[in-house]
């Protein structure tokens, strides 16, 4: 995905602009798929194990569960790139380009929700 989208902006945009884009893909793969990825791991093993048993009420249950806590969980993370760019700023990075960051952080979100 990543490369796809430096491509287009490489194409459309300034080096700022890529550079943006690149710490705020950086943001979301650390902060959002490395916690959301590895609890829906947990949840397959889960609704694995249940299914392998035949407890097919177990499977749902715990697809629901894992629903609200990853709802619960992406919360914080949608707080978090809310104030990316302070966050990025205070550790020394281009005011600027930490601007970029968070925009693009920010309008993917609606989409990361729904990708995790």
């Amino acid at each position: 995905m990543m490369l796809s989208v430096l491509y287009f902006i490489g194409q459309n945009g300034t080096g700022l602009t890529i550079a943006g884009v690149g710490m705020g893909m950086m943001l979301i793969n650390v902060i959002c798929f490395a916690f959301c990825f590895g609890m829906n791991g947990t949840l397959e093993t889960f609704i694995s194990q249940s299914n392998g048993a035949k407890n097919f009420y177990m499977c749902g249950a715990w697809f629901n569960k894992g629903r609200c806590i990853l709802t619960v969980i992406f919360v914080p993370i949608a707080i978090i790139f809310y104030f990316a760019d302070s966050i990025l700023i205070s550790l020394a990075q281009d005011p600027a380009m930490s601007k970029l960051a968070r925009d693009f952080v920010v309008l993917t979100l609606p989409g990361l929700f729904i990708f995790v």
